[in-house]
């Protein structure tokens, strides 16, 4: 049963406010909207995913291990993961990098990506699980993880987990063209898909996709990549069914693919909308400059006309190079594509939101693109995911000293609760309003959570923090808030609970 704040003593209206433009940082996350990790000296964020109760995962790689973070919904680490919200794991001795991760329904953690040694020197994919602590899961595999010893020059670049528990791995083998594996829930290969449990397409891409991998509601997957065409690179959609055969009815005897421009075109992320059409994103080469770029395709595997008139969205955000790395379709249809952009000498992570037939949706950032830099030459978004509040979460890395684990977080047209006292013999929300100098707040918790709690002005600025993801035991509280100082006028008192924002709107005389 899932447990919901409850922040109203009294009879109260209700109504929503929007405070902050769409694509604008989100300055209840780590108090201005970005956060970085350092945890070795170069360390980079490849995916990320959103759990259910907010909590944002990241997995990647520091220097030669595998690293897996987890951040509280505040943006500060989440210490309930292995101490201190980092875990660091080394599966075989030389390199260990890990490339992607999804959720299971109870918890559970599971990545995949590549692993070598002095005695197995090739890259070897991998899958390991971890348990919700961050300890690696004893029952998975030896010891929590599982090694194809048997794939040279091969690495595992996607994951995703069925209704029924088993796990789906998508890679690439450097001799033999892109691979998809599926793991019973133990970690053992499934013998009732491909043959022996995997499959192998006789795909080659010199850009080592697959990139992408999508369940699909019937028992069906999506692969999405780059494979060369003899000349250079094009998009790759791929659909197999349950049992890992490739699907006849998608495509040109299961695989489409269609070149954006006449080089490279690198294809990074894949999307699926709640209608079956899936969408892709990367980027298209002309000359010396990268452009994003983004495809949608009917279920058919077509492309599909009514997104931008071909199908294909190319958006040249600045002069140089412009990569869109993933993607998101939120539940209002609009797309967002996250990656980098070079701002002259400096990259910074940008985003990108289209509307559903491909045009750049004018109430996000500036024009549609938003650009936000860490305070050195380089940043990156590698993942991007969307919060149950709306958020928009950015993951990747950022330089400063060395390279780090970066984090952003974006609002999203952020619709604030507002709540107008009602004078109806009920106890206020807040009293008195409006206010000289002190002012109470009562509120009551169903379970024990973590509270932030600011005063802003009307433009979203923070004028003053009273709490900052401070714990609250279940029950009745109340806060006294210091006014004093605070120049007359309208504010909103903004709370962050259960991973939900509320505000009220007060006055200071």
């Amino acid at each position: 049963m899932r447990h919901r704040t409850v922040i109203s003593l009294s009879t109260l209206a209700f109504h929503l406010l929007a405070t902050g433009q769409a694509g604008s940082l989100d300055t209840t996350f780590s108090n201005d909207g970005t956060t970085t990790t350092p945890i070795g000296t170069y360390e980079i964020g490849y995916d990320w995913v959103i759990q259910p109760d907010g909590g944002i995962v990241g997995v990647g790689y520091s220097d030669t291990q595998i690293a897996l973070v987890r951040y509280l919904p505040n943006g500060s680490l989440d210490p309930s993961f292995s101490g201190d919200g980092i875990v660091i794991t080394a599966i075989c001795t030389d390199e260990n990098r890990a490339q992607a991760v999804a959720l299971q329904p109870d918890g559970k953690i599971v990545i995949a990506g590549y692993t070598s040694s002095a005695f197995t020197p090739y890259e070897h994919p991998f899958v390991a699980r971890y348990l919700p602590d961050g300890s690696l899961d004893p029952d998975f595999g030896n010891a929590g993880a599982v090694i194809q010893y048997d794939w040279q020059h091969a690495v595992g670049t996607a994951i995703a987990v069925q209704s029924d528990g088993k796990i789906v791995v998508a890679g690439y083998a450097l001799f033999d063209g892109y691979l998809v594996l599926r793991y019973d829930t133990a970690g053992i290969l499934d013998t009732t898909f491909g043959s022996g449990g995997i499959v192998v397409l006789p795909l080659f891409s010199d850009l080592h996709g697959p990139s992408g991998l999508e369940l699909l509601p019937d028992g069906r997957m999506l692969l999405a990549g780059s494979v060369d065409n003899g000349f250079n690179e094009d998009l790759c959609v791929i659909r197999l069914g349950p049992d890992g055969d490739l699907d006849p009815s998608f495509g040109v005897g299961g695989i489409t693919t269609h070149p954006i421009g006449n080089s490279d075109d690198q294809l990074n992320g894949l999307a699926v909308q709640p209608d079956g059409r899936a969408v892709v994103c990367g980027s298209m080469q002309a000359g010396a400059n990268f452009s994003f770029a983004l495809a949608r395709y009917d279920t058919l595997g077509m492309l599909d006309p009514t997104f931008d008139t071909d199908g294909i969205v190319v958006t040249d955000i600045d002069l140089g190079q412009d990569l869109a790395l993933d993607l998101l379709v939120q539940p209002d249809g609009r797309i967002v594509a996250a990656g980098y952009s070079a701002q002259g000498a400096t990259y910074g992570f940008a985003l990108a939101r289209y509307e559903v037939d491909g045009s750049l949706d004018n109430t996000f950032g500036t024009n549609g693109i938003v650009i936000t830099t860490f305070g050195g030459p380089v940043a990156s978004v590698y993942g991007v995911a969307q919060q149950t509040d709306g958020a928009i979460v950015a993951g990747g890395v950022a330089q400063g000293s060395d390279y780090d684990f970066a984090v952003a977080r974006y609002l999203d047209a952020l619709a604030l609760g507002v709540l107008d006292d009602v004078n109806e013999g009920n106890s206020y929300l807040i009293y008195p309003n409006p206010i000289d100098d002190i002012a109470n707040l009562t509120y009551t918790l169903t379970r024990p959570d973590h509270l932030s709690l600011r005063l802003l002005d009307l433009d979203g600025k923070t004028i003053m923090t009273y709490l900052d993801n401070v714990e609250r035991a279940e029950g009745e509280h109340r806060e006294q808030l210091n006014l004093s100082g605070v120049a007359p006028g309208p504010y909103l008192l903004q709370m962050l609970a259960e991973q939900r924002l509320f505000a009220v709107r007060i006055i200071k005389r």
